[in-house]
């Protein structure tokens, strides 16, 4: 039976980011967490256009030859959160992935507490 209430906890997956079998650990570990409490699993994707395409190079680029990435970002689909929630939970492989959190909007003022793990 589905339960109506509202998930508590947020897990940002990188599944449709960045999905290769080095991540797959973290996407069981979002399931198993799925198993214990109620979470909504927000799997955002990137823009498939060709202008995003080459600035995500870029940006890519100059984070792998300076370690700061270039404030070029309009290669991701940006979304707003419906709801407030108590966590937020990043499964974060690669400090390059923590970039991918400004698709969304106002996340930190739509939960409580974060961890990035």
């Amino acid at each position: 039976m589905a339960s109506t209430e509202k998930s508590r906890i947020l897990i940002m997956s990188m599944r449709n980011f960045d999905f290769n079998a080095g991540r797959t650990l973290l996407f069981e570990f979002e399931h198993t967490i799925n198993d214990f409490e109620q979470v909504d699993i927000l799997a955002p994707s990137l823009s498939r256009n060709k202008i995003s395409s080459i600035t995500r190079n870029i940006s890519q680029f100059s984070f792998a030859n300076t370690g700061n990435a270039l404030p070029i970002n309009p290669t991701f689909n940006q979304f707003s959160l419906e709801q407030e929630y108590d966590l937020f939970f990043f499964l974060c492989q690669y400090p390059k992935d923590l970039h991918y959190l400004t698709s969304i909007k106002d996340w930190r003022k739509k939960c409580r507490k974060a961890v990035c793990w």
